[in-house]
């Protein structure tokens, strides 16, 4: 099995030095490149693809959260996991919200890095569970003025119901299609229809909404 393509985003070249020396003791991970800052890090990605991204947030006074946009555009199936020393639950439901995978502090163990890297690049979000809340009850709150949601639910095909919990997983849409057997581009259509049935507008609202209606579990 290929290893796992691991690109780092941090201003210090000593902190990502360390890294690629943690990284290297694991067979199954491998750092395909580094940079100090958004653009560096989107014009080496074009070059060198990554399956995961691990992104410091402070980078010479810049927000790493800039790169979230550009890289969703170039390189969807890139997951990024943010590695911070920021202890700031706001920022981490920051992180959640701008479509990151996951949080790992940098005085956790670092066992605990590898561990999240390999879960998000296994489709899975790594966030802990208070914040995970804090993102659903925020999103009950908005939905209490909507329409009542059995009816939307109601509306959902089986097939486009394993999809919904799919997503909840955390998967790709590559990964999805291989789960039930379909083609990616039959897994795309079938989300344009459920983000019409269900009235959210991306990945990261389907996964909430799938969490409070009950139709995913979340991740351990």
């Amino acid at each position: 099995m290929a290893p796992i393509r691991v690109f780092l985003v941090d201003d210090h070249p000593v902190v990502r030095e360390g890294l690629k020396m943690l990284l290297g003791t694991s067979d199954d991970l491998k750092v395909v490149g580094g940079a100090s800052t958004v653009q560096e890090a989107l014009s080496a990605l074009a070059l060198a693809p990554a399956d995961v991204v691990v992104l410091d947030l402070d980078l010479a006074g810049k927000d790493g959260l800039e790169l979230l946009p550009g890289l969703s555009a170039r390189a969807p199936d890139t997951r990024v996991l943010v590695l911070t020393g920021i202890r700031d639950r706001e920022r981490h439901r920051a992180v959640l919200s701008a479509g990151a995978q996951g949080v790992v502090l940098k005085d956790k163990p670092s066992e605990l890095l590898l561990k999240a890297i390999r879960r998000v690049h296994a489709g899975e979000l790594w966030f802990d569970r208070a914040t995970m809340e804090v993102a659903l009850q925020r999103a009950v709150s908005l939905e209490r003025a909507r329409a009542p949601e059995r009816e939307k639910i109601t509306a959902l095909t089986a097939r486009e119901k394993q999809i919904v919990s799919l997503i909840g997983e955390g998967l790709k849409n590559s990964e999805i299609g291989a789960r039930l057997g379909i083609g990616e581009k039959t897994v795309r259509n079938h989300l344009t229809i459920i983000f019409d049935k269900l009235d959210v507008s991306d990945r990261l609202e389907l996964a909430v909404y799938a969490y409070r209606q009950g139709l995913a579990q979340l991740p351990v």
